[in-house]
């Protein structure tokens, strides 16, 4: 599998994005807290401000991306430095200029759901060759449809193979608990046939703990230094290095009690003996006489159920039969 962990139950992306708002050295601490939070994948967004929205028509916005930037070599660096530490580089790249020059540094790619429509990129992601992963908010199921048969169309591979991973996902920031639709993640899998996981944008873990629980496989969370940070909206929908790690033993203990799918008496119940003191057996209501029928009249259940006994379940079973002895009140019925 493509997007698998190697050490966590599930694969946690990291996604610094663009919190680090155009700082290098903010970019690296939040690098280094990432790596030791215990994140899977630690992801940035890269981009060109003039490639990437109209001057003209949207000034503010184009003045906004300008300052988040980084050098593609601060980019190269980053992922040096994920590599030293055992960790994958991902990003979501939205100019393709800068997609040839980071893209010897990558080993899975991420559309962000922005991009979901720009099929002039995403051909060049699957020219590629390595796996993707595809956010899929502000879309419709006509529009995902559309991304997968193009996909189809230019590299059967990557359906048949399952490099391709869909993420639920509700663009807006923060995004209220009753926009977030984990439903379709089980929905996915069943329309799709393909990895499934959650890209989150609400404040706090509980939309990500639960999305697990609903079968997603990869969680992508917003990452920074600190969540108080006004400057820039992704910080308060963001986890620090701590949260992460508190997040991912949860995921462990939410595992735990998961289970599996095994239905019997397990060891520490047999240990307490509680299948047996919990369980009924058949005891006498009143005195019975040899040869008298037992009946509801002269029958009880009661615990605990004694191996040598009748089980409850066999009540009606013995209803009408007759007794082979003397039986005294409150005494076991047996076999």
């Amino acid at each position: 599998m493509f997007f698998k962990s190697k050490k966590n139950k599930i694969f946690f992306i990291a996604e610094i994005g663009s919190n680090h708002e155009g700082n290098f050295q903010k970019a690296k601490k939040m690098t280094y807290d990432a790596i030791e939070s215990g994140a899977d994948a630690i992801k940035f967004q890269i981009f060109n401000h003039n490639t990437l929205v109209n001057k003209k028509i949207s000034p503010d916005r184009h003045k906004h991306f300008k300052r988040l930037e980084l050098k593609i070599s601060e980019f190269i660096e980053l992922a040096k430095i994920c590599k030293d530490n055992n960790k994958i580089f991902m990003a979501s790249v939205w100019d393709q200029k800068m997609l040839k020059l980071i893209n010897p540094y990558l080993k899975i790619h991420k559309v962000g759901s922005g991009d979901l429509t720009n099929f002039q990129i995403l051909d060049d992601l699957i020219k590629t060759k390595k796996p993707i992963i595809i956010s899929t908010g502000l879309s419709t199921f006509s529009q995902i449809d559309k991304v997968i048969n193009f996909i189809k169309k230019k590299d059967i591979s990557y359906i048949q193979k399952k490099k391709i991973a869909l993420l639920q996902c509700t663009s807006n920031y923060p995004n209220p608990n009753s926009e977030v639709n984990l439903a379709n993640i089980d929905f996915f899998k069943k329309k799709y046939g393909l990895p499934v996981g959650f890209s989150d944008h609400t404040i706090g873990s509980l939309a990500c703990e639960i999305s697990y629980v609903m079968g997603a496989s990869i969680i992508e969370k917003h990452f920074t230094y600190n969540k108080k940070i006004k400057t820039f909206r992704d910080h308060q929908i963001s986890m620090t290095r701590q949260d992460v790690e508190i997040f991912l033993n949860k995921i462990n203990e939410i595992d735990n009690i998961i289970g599996n799918t095994e239905k019997k008496v397990l060891a520490l119940e047999k240990k307490s003996k509680n299948y047996l003191s919990f369980r009924r057996a058949i005891y006498a209501k009143k005195d019975i006489k040899k040869n008298e029928k037992f009946s509801k009249n002269n029958l009880i259940l009661l615990r605990p159920l004694i191996p040598s006994g009748i089980g409850a379940e066999n009540y009606f079973n013995i209803l009408g039969k007759k007794s082979n002895r003397n039986i005294k009140k409150n005494n076991l019925i047996k076999f």
